[in-house]
């Protein structure tokens, strides 16, 4: 049997890793929490917002802090902006959250699921979308897994478009939900969700 090759030509990865997730998207994985009392919430490499913002619907009166590299402005729905890199300040200025969401560039994924856990009060919950590929690997399974499981994995029953077209790439997804000091066994269930 001879290698298949496609004839497919891929779109270029943007330079920031910014592919902003589909609000119907962000409202289905926040109802996975939405009964719980949220005080305060950390959206690290939040973008232009689509996480803050509907987080601000869901939980009005908590305060809503996002944190960005590469976009200065503070979207709506946000009490507070930091325009700077989440891994590379001080965790001070965020710890204590009741709850942190997002879609965190996937080449520091692992980074910013250990700095999320570290900044959430005990029993805070870390909500993020991330490939479904982010389960593998060696090292992640000696040592992530085992230090922090997540308390459930949420694979989406069909795939985001980041593109704002309608198309989507050949990559499966899902949204991963850690709690801080959770030590049990991990859930998987599937998320099916429709765009706004």
């Amino acid at each position: 049997m001879g290698i298949i090759m496609t004839t497919k030509e891929l779109r270029p990865r943007d330079k920031r890793d910014f592919y902003p997730t589909p609000r119907g998207l962000v409202r289905a994985a926040l109802r996975l929490i939405e009964a719980r009392h949220i005080r305060t919430i950390l959206d690290p490499g939040a973008g232009e917002g689509a996480w803050g913002s509907v987080a601000s619907e869901i939980w009005p009166a908590a305060k809503i802090v996002g944190v960005d590299l590469n976009f200065p402005y503070m979207p709506p729905g946000y009490d507070m902006w930091f325009n700077h890199d989440y891994l590379g300040s001080s965790a001070a200025i965020y710890s204590g959250v009741d709850l942190v969401i997002g879609n965190p560039p996937y080449k520091y994924a692992e980074e910013f699921v250990r700095q999320a856990i570290d900044d959430l009060v005990p029993g805070g919950l870390c909500l993020f979308l991330m490939r479904l590929a982010f389960l593998e690997g060696q090292d992640r399974g000696d040592c992530l897994w085992r230090e922090c499981p997540p308390m459930s994995v949420h694979v989406l029953s069909r795939r985001p478009s980041f593109t704002g077209n309608g198309k989507t790439d050949a990559t499966a997804y899902a949204v991963y939900l850690w709690g801080k000091g959770w030590q049990g066994d991990t859930l998987l269930k599937w998320l099916d969700w429709k765009d706004d």
